[in-house]
């Protein structure tokens, strides 16, 4: 296999692509408890950030869900090794004490996770998209995945820069 090198990955690569997310963004949250099922539409502000020399890209966001703020964090990266994508996922809701972890192997961001039930069951899957439509406008989905393997989507929000 040949290995890319990291400045030609900030140049060309995918440091680059990430790098594209950099600046502010607004969106509306659009979360689903249930699947097909909204149970709340929230505006949401992030802001993405180059870290460790563009190394990763942090995101940081606020808003509300269901009327209560809401805020989190991200590290974004691209482990050129393995050429699987990482994230480090923090939020005040959705992962309460739990640093979320997921890795994927997919040519676009493209990650799973997972987190415990709190009924004692086996584990969920939390899998994470970011499609970047255009240089202005990106799509940030969720979807949990129940042990049999199903998917239901949990969060979308289409971001545009500000």
């Amino acid at each position: 296999m040949q290995t890319e090198k990291f400045a030609d990955s900030l140049q060309s690569g995918t440091h680059a692509a990430l790098l594209k997310l950099t600046g502010n963004w607004k969106g509306i949250a659009h979360t689903y408890f249930e699947p097909g099922v909204l149970a709340d539409s929230s505006p949401v502000e992030a802001t993405f950030r180059p870290v460790l020399g563009s190394r990763f890209m942090m995101m940081e966001y606020q808003g509300a869900l269901q009327g209560k703020p809401l805020e989190g964090l991200a590290i974004i990266g691209f482990y050129m090794l393995k050429r699987e994508y990482t994230v480090a996922w923090i939020d005040t809701f959705h992962t309460g004490t739990l640093l979320l972890i997921s890795q994927g192997k997919k040519s676009d961001l493209d990650v799973m996770g997972y987190y415990s039930d709190p009924s004692g069951g086996p584990d969920w899957g939390w899998r994470t998209t970011i499609e970047q439509a255009t240089e202005n406008q990106f799509t940030l989905r969720h979807f949990n995945v129940m042990p049999d393997g199903a998917e239901a989507l949990a969060v979308e929000t289409v971001f545009e820069k500000q």
